[in-house]
Parts: C-alpha cells; structure tokens; sequence
C-alpha cells in the first residue's frame, strides 16, 4: 500500500515537471515572438522619422522661404532654394551648419543621428547627435538633389 502511494507522487511530481518546463516553453517563445514584433515596429518608425526628415529638407524651401536671415524660433527648415528647382541653397546649409539645434525640430532628442552632405570630392556634417557610441542600428537615408 505504501509503494503505490509513493507512486502516485512520484508521477504527479514527474507530471508537474513536465507541465513546468511546457509552459515555461510557451512563454519562452511568446515573449522571443513579440520582441521581434517590437523591433520591426521600432525599426520602420525610425525609418519613416528619417525619410520624412530628408524629405523636409530637400523637398521644401522652410517657412518661412528665407527663414536662414531671420531669427525667429517660429520657422520651419528646409534647405531647397525655391520651389521652381530642386538646388539646395548654400545661405541655408550654412546657417543649418551654424545652428544645428534648429534640425531638433524634425528628430526627436532620443535618437542619434548625423546629417551629412556629400558629393564626389567634399563631405559636410551639418548636425549630429551621437551620445551613444556603442552604435547598434545604423540607418542611412540618400536622396539625391
């Protein structure tokens, strides 16, 4: 009589491992599963941050048009020089060079980021912020003009 209530514990104990080690699968996976859901939506809002940045820079002309001579805090950047072409304006790159705090505007403080000009011989940084160096995701956006 002793043995099969020893038994009886022993397969409960065996049957209460089991079912442990199952859920604790489970939620080993759910939790890997969502994870990778948050970074594919981390990833694609940082992405469109960056296209509509680029995009607000080289696709308009600001407001106001020549916000480079005045200094408001009211003015939106944009570094094309008229809406009649797509050349950007040198006054403009200047003053974005200048005043690097004016593109915190388009990019929220918590992300990293350098905004860089370039051609075939010259590279000019305009602004940057890179607090953290242990740069994990890099994303690059070119846009020709």
């Amino acid at each position: 009589m002793k043995t099969h209530g020893q038994l009886i514990i022993t397969d409960l104990l065996l049957y209460i491992i089991i079912i442990t080690l199952i859920t604790g699968i489970i939620i080993g996976f759910t939790y890997n599963i969502n994870e990778k859901q948050s970074n594919t939506l981390n990833h694609h809002e940082i992405d469109t941050i960056a296209q509509n940045t680029i995009n607000t820079l080289t696709m308009n002309t600001g407001t106001p048009t020549n916000w480079q001579d005045k200094n408001t805090d009211n003015i939106i950047i944009g570094l094309k020089h008229d809406e009649n072409h797509s050349k950007l304006s040198y006054t403009k790159i200047e003053k974005l060079k200048k005043n690097p705090q004016l593109i915190q505007q388009l990019i929220p403080n918590n992300l990293n980021y350098e905004l860089t000009l370039e051609n075939s011989t010259h590279t000019i940084i305009l602004a940057k912020n890179t607090p953290d160096l242990n740069k994990t995701n890099i994303y690059v956006k070119s846009k020709p003009v």
